[in-house]
């Protein structure tokens, strides 16, 4: 704190020697090439104050071209600072030093420069009111990546301000702050930056002792934020060095390449981000490539939103998980859930030099729900692959479109295949109705009344939908059991292929064209009774064909045979013998009796 005290008392003691030696100084007369050293106590070298002239005004002191080198005043005698300008007028009864020209301040951990600035001895304060410029030997990059090199940082405003104590120095500074380091850029309106001093050994007016580094940074003001991976802007920010932390607050924004993040607030470690957003806000994520070069790569836009938004980024891959609330849009879903992590992975784009982060994987949980223009999910676990196409979804499944509706303990959807598995409760699939599940033609059904008629129902372990414009295969397997309600007709069998196509008349309901059953099917409806090893039901020609092990049961009585046909238009029945060359066999019933016959 006695630093300018020091320095006018070595002018006077200067003076007083000249005096001493040449006869009375008067006023406004000045000395040349003075030179004045300070030893502590024990005789060590403390600091040397040098200048070109000094000239006196009755209480104004001017000093030209001002030198001052400051030492740690032990045996090392090492530098501690080195302090020059061009010339400045102090004022002994105020104890304030002005000068309109440079300043420049080397010190232990940092380098200070600018021009008009003023010195006030007894507050410790200095301001500098045009082009000031500091620079530190720590830099920020480590707060901003893990594997950033030691370098620099530099801070640039109109105007600064150093508040001068025994254990810290307090910089701020106003007017299109920048600070700048070898990887990040940071530009604010206003910016305050606190440096703890540790020496315990001197305590000099003026910047220096040492420095056990930036204890925090902080701005608000238009904040805008640049490394070589992120640009963010917010209101307000914090960045703690020595804990590798950064803040964002207010309307945060970051990019990350093409992706989009927004929140109340960003916390900021190395390669983590934590995105927080409060009251009713939501955080959110968006992946949109602008650039229209690139629009024909495939690239899925997406906009994610939810309460709480973390990043982390390992290698080339970055991890993000979205929390509470969580909602999904892209081109082809929207996903709700309470949770939801993706990684996405850096990818050279064809046409442009940025890099694209482009979804690779997907997960989600609780309370997840699936919207396609073509049907609707939901269950409890969700794995999405953006880039295969592939939709995973598990436990208590329910599956709803204008074709299909089922409940599944696992359901897969890739590119335009469905495929769905039940360990213990079969798989319940309703499909579309139709009148072609019937051993009988009943013209009263393609009637308007249809339409309250239920939907057919088929139960399985197992299924597979694939959809071609609008055409529908299903396979069903392993115990699966056909019910068409109110018409009492019922099917068992190991495998069963359903093929549907929609109507030309109305796109959104469909008609059965073809049904094959593999595997002991049994048929039963009524007074209709038929069982065989394949079934293949054919609508439009309105044919059922039984094969291998046939058998076919009306109210007329019993055929068993290797191939048995069915005409449902003329009701009648054909019959073939087994391919070992043995008869079909015949049974009627005649009022009661029974009695057999042979035909070839």
């Amino acid at each position: 704190m006695e630093l300018m005290k020091r320095i006018c008392t070595s002018c006077f003691l200067v003076l007083g020697l000249v005096t001493f030696l040449i006869g009375e100084i008067q006023i406004s007369e000045s000395v040349t090439q003075f030179r004045y050293p300070k030893f502590s106590e024990n005789g060590f070298i403390e600091w040397v104050l040098e200048g070109n002239s000094g000239t006196y005004s009755q209480s104004n002191i001017s000093i030209e071209e001002l030198r001052l080198r400051i030492y740690s005043g032990d045996q090392s005698a090492r530098s501690l600072s080195n302090i020059s300008g061009d010339n400045c007028t102090f004022d002994s009864d105020t104890e304030v030093a002005t000068s309109d020209d440079s300043i420049s301040i080397k010190g232990s951990g940092f380098n200070l420069s600018g021009n008009q600035w003023t010195y006030d001895l007894s507050e410790e304060i200095i301001t500098l009111n045009s082009d000031a410029m500091v620079r530190f030997s720590e830099s920020i990059d480590t707060v901003f990546s893990n594997g950033a090199e030691s370098g620099e940082t530099t801070i640039k405003s109109n105007r600064m301000r150093l508040v001068i104590e025994p254990t810290r120095y307090l910089f701020t500074f106003e007017g299109n702050c920048t600070l700048s380091s070898n990887a990040t850029i940071l530009e604010s309106d206003f910016l305050e930056l606190e440096l703890l001093n540790n020496s315990n050994k001197v305590s000099f007016s003026i910047p220096s002792g040492e420095l056990s580094g930036m204890k925090s940074i902080s701005g608000k003001g238009d904040v805008e934020f640049i490394s070589k991976e992120q640009y963010v802007q917010s209101e307000r920010f914090t960045i703690i060095p020595l804990e590798n932390k950064a803040r964002f607050e207010g309307n945060a924004l970051m990019r990350h390449n093409q992706i989009v993040l927004k929140g109340d607030q960003f916390d900021l470690k190395q390669n983590n981000v934590d995105i927080v957003s409060f009251d009713n806000n939501l955080s959110s994520f968006s992946n949109t490539n602008v650039n229209e070069a690139d629009s024909g790569l495939g690239y899925d836009n997406t906009l994610i939103q939810s309460k709480n938004i973390f990043l982390s980024k390992q290698d080339e891959i970055y991890q993000y998980t979205f929390d509470k609330d969580v909602f999904y849009l892209s081109d082809i879903y929207r996903i709700n859930a309470e949770w939801l992590y993706l990684e996405t992975q850096n990818e050279l784009s064809h046409n442009s030099s940025d890099m694209l982060q482009n979804i690779q994987f997907t997960e989600a949980k609780e309370n997840v729900l699936v919207k396609h223009k073509d049907y609707e999910i939901s269950g409890e676990f969700l794995k999405y692959l953006p880039t295969e196409n592939k939709l995973e979804i598990r436990n208590n499944v329910n599956y709803i479109s204008d074709f299909a509706k089922l409940k599944s303990d696992h359901l897969i959807i890739e590119n335009n295949e469905l495929v769905a598995h039940s360990n213990i409760v079969p798989i319940k699939v309703i499909l579309p109705h139709t009148n072609d599940l019937s051993f009988e033609i009943n013209e009263n059904l393609n009637s308007s009344d249809s339409e309250s008629k239920s939907d057919t129902i088929t139960y399985a372990k197992s299924l597979k939908i694939k959809n071609v414009d609008s055409f529908y295969d299903c396979i069903f397997r392993e115990d699966v059991k056909l019910i068409h309600a109110n018409d009492d007709f019922s099917m068992e069998t190991e495998k069963l292929t359903m093929q549907w196509k929609p109507l030309l008349n109305d796109s959104s309901k469909y008609a059965l064209e073809m049904i094959d059953a593999e595997g002991s099917v049994i048929m039963e409806e009524k007074d209709y009774y038929a069982s065989a090893n394949h079934v293949e039901i054919l609508p439009e020609q309105k044919l059922l064909h039984f094969r291998d092990n046939a058998h076919f049961k009306d109210n007329n009585g019993s055929i068993w045979g290797d191939h048995i046909t069915f005409d449902r238009k003329l009701k009648q029945t054909k019959v073939s013998g087994s391919r070992n060359g043995e008869r079909a066999r015949i049974q009627f019933d005649i009022f009661g009796t029974e009695e057999e016959n042979l035909e070839e």
